[in-house]
């Protein structure tokens, strides 16, 4: 089976890269549950599925909150 690019998870860092935004942004963002729901991988990581950021980017460029 063929895992596609959007079925990895990435971190604060990646994400605000592909957003263009200041990674404490990100962490705004998630406590005001305006990003999609995080994953916490371990007790101190925590990771984003790319996917679900795909959706939400494409959802938020359609006007949708």
């Amino acid at each position: 089976m063929h895992r596609s690019d959007d079925d990895y998870f990435i971190s604060a860092n990646e994400l605000a890269e592909m957003l263009n935004v200041n990674r404490s942004t990100i962490w705004r963002w998630r406590t005001a549950n305006i990003l999609p729901p995080a994953y916490r991988i371990s007790p101190k990581i925590v990771r984003w599925h790319l996917g679900e950021i795909k959706e939400w980017m494409a959802s938020r460029e359609r006007g949708e909150k």
